[in-house]
């Protein structure tokens, strides 16, 4: 399987880690010339280059910006042969916000980058019933054929379809020799009643007693989080992805940690947050240490393979001006040839300007209960269309093309309903100042 960047007998490192809901334009990946490794003398070692970003690199106050610092290592390793079956959710749901195409697009980048001498992959796919798509094959046409020629259907079976996957992984074609990996991924919750969800546990212990590596991603903001997590083989191998380049991201990170072998034995990224910038508390994911008097955000890990890990959290600028996306970011590390090294980002700038007028963000005129709109202002990323611009049809920088910011009613003409008229965001103020 080829690396994600660069190749030196192995693979690459890819760590990413990000701030912010929403993803803008921005600029691309540099890396630190100023940066230093330092690596034990006539050892053989891993070549380390950090990269960083902002984006986009214009916000108004109010928004948020995505930093992403990826650290990229070339070891020697040993390729080792995989098995890998796709499980791919097919649902009506998969439809929405261009998800399904999403999906293909990032499974097929899978594809593309396997090496065929060492891995296999096959297809199934699911609604409310199963289908194998394509049984394990090193052949990269017949595969990408299976994938673009999935369609969409009602329901989402996510028991049978975890089982179909253990089954094809472990059946015919598959090698003794070889790991047996399952990818699942859906944007949804189970809905069919027969099997019931109860029954998934049953299907996991087979999949664990198998010793099958289980990666889980969640697509879209409905995904079962719970679910998902106890399907994956372990906590590092649960993903979650908005959709577009970012899944495909995930899908090239797990294909690389299928063939890889360690590049770090320890490894420590620390970010310095300015004091302008206010990080969202508990936003990172994985789970980070959060230092509210260094202003730091923390990550350590071990034993970790390629092409490494995907970290993100959010931040908010609250000056205008131009402004550094962080004070310093650095990581410390022991390659896998036990090597101690320590490495420097860049430091990227974002221009922070004031808000273009004010939108009124709640409306009590609402025929709302007042518990539902203080819920909503509480987790608005949780109400439809928060952050979203206004016309999701423009490209970034063309205006106007507001924020959805401003609680309403879906339907202002009709009373308040918890299924059939509930709070949106809108984008615009609507009806005036906020009254008491």
């Amino acid at each position: 399987m080829r690396p994600i960047t660069r190749s030196i007998a192995g693979g690459a490192l890819v760590l990413v880690v990000s701030f912010c809901v929403a993803l803008g334009a921005g600029a691309s990946l540099q890396p630190d010339d100023a940066s230093r490794t330092v690596h034990a003398q006539n050892d053989p070692g891993c070549s380390v280059t950090p990269y960083k970003s902002a984006s986009p690199t214009r916000v108004s106050l109010g928004e948020q910006v995505t930093v992403t610092l990826r650290l990229d290592g070339d070891c020697p390793s040993t390729e080792k042969k995989a098995d890998v079956v796709l499980v791919i959710d097919r649902s009506s749901s998969m439809g929405r916000d261009n998800k399904f195409d999403d999906a293909k697009a990032a499974a097929t980048a899978f594809v593309d980058q396997m090496n065929a001498t060492l891995v296999q992959v096959g297809v199934v796919a699911f609604d409310d019933v199963v289908s194998d798509v394509q049984p394990l094959t090193a052949d990269k046409a017949l595969l990408r054929q299976a994938i673009a020629g999935l369609t969409m259907d009602r329901g989402t079976n996510l028991v049978d379809s975890l089982d179909r996957g253990r089954r094809m992984v472990l059946g015919i074609g598959s090698r003794p020799d070889a790991q047996p990996v399952i990818v699942f991924m859906t944007d949804g919750n189970h809905s069919v009643t027969a099997p019931p969800l109860g029954a998934l546990d049953t299907v996991i212990d087979g999949v664990r007693a198998a010793g099958i590596d289980t990666f889980a991603i969640g697509l879209g903001n409905d995904a079962d989080d719970v679910v998902l997590r106890r399907i994956a083989s372990d906590p590092s191998k649960y993903y979650t992805s908005i959709g577009g380049t970012q899944l495909a991201d995930i899908y090239r990170q797990i294909a690389g940690r299928i063939e890889a072998a360690s590049v770090f034995q320890t490894l420590t990224i620390q970010d310095v947050v300015p004091a302008n910038m206010r990080y969202i508390v508990g936003s990172a994911a994985p789970a980070a240490t959060w230092d509210a008097t260094a202003r730091t955000v923390t990550w350590t890990f071990n034993q970790v393979p390629k092409p490494g890990v995907v970290l993100t959290f959010r931040v908010e600028p609250t000056e205008s001006g131009t402004h550094p996306t962080n004070v310093s970011a650095r990581a410390v590390y022991r390659d896998g040839f036990g090597n101690e090294g320590e490495t420097a980002f860049p430091v990227p700038e974002v221009i922070v300007e004031p808000p273009v007028g004010v939108c009124v963000c709640r409306i009590t005129r609402l025929r709302a209960p007042a518990h539902v709109i203080s819920a909503a202002l509480a987790n608005p990323e949780r109400i439809l269309g928060w952050r979203d611009p206004l016309n999701p049809n423009l490209r970034p920088g063309e205006l106007p093309n507001p924020r959805r910011l401003c609680l309403d009613l879906r339907n202002r003409n009709i009373s308040w309903h918890p299924l059939f008229n509930r709070v949106v965001w809108r984008a615009g103020c609507l009806i005036g100042p906020d009254i008491p």
